[in-house]
């Protein structure tokens, strides 16, 4: 089933994502809209208090969408280790479709994402316009990268900054 054709039915999944601690919720999930068989299709949806623009197509938005948010344990571990929110920088590299950084931005954190993939730039983009009106740190993504160029990338002289030789 795709979930574009019928929202009504998987937004009632995702308003029932509580019960994904039940033993099997995922299959369940699968059996009605399975994420490998989805056509790409525009999803918006509220995310840790943010609008979350993603596409059918992708795992990361489908877990997302239906879960309330992706590698959810590995997201609350690594904030327990930062401690204060507020205070901390958060570097997302390999950016990807901008989910975790949307995460953290939405924790309080400053976020800078660094995407080395041009061809999701332009959608990186539209996920960070809401987080920015929310008024959430969160950058646009730093296109450094070498996909598709010669790899041999000569970068400026280290410099010293705070702590960290850069």
């Amino acid at each position: 089933m795709q979930i574009s054709r019928c929202m009504p039915f998987a937004r009632i999944l995702r308003a029932l994502r509580f019960l994904n601690i039940l033993r099997g919720w995922d299959r369940i999930l699968r059996l009605c809209f399975h994420p490998d068989r989805q056509l790409k299709a525009d999803l918006t949806f509220s995310f840790a208090g943010i609008e979350y623009r993603g596409a059918t197509g992708s795992l990361i938005d489908w877990t997302a969408f239906f879960n309330g948010v992706y590698e959810k344990q590995w997201l609350e571990f690594c904030l327990r280790q930062i401690g204060d929110s507020r205070s901390a920088v958060v570097l997302d590299i390999g950016g990807n479709v901008g989910h975790h950084a949307l995460w953290f931005a939405a924790q309080g954190c400053r976020v800078r994402r660094f995407g080395p993939f041009p061809a999701l730039w332009a959608d990186n983009k539209g996920k960070m316009r809401p987080a920015r009106r929310c008024g959430h740190d969160y950058s646009a993504p730093h296109g450094n990268g070498v996909h598709g160029r010669n790899p041999n990338v000569q970068f400026p002289g280290r410099r010293k900054l705070g702590d960290w030789l850069v």
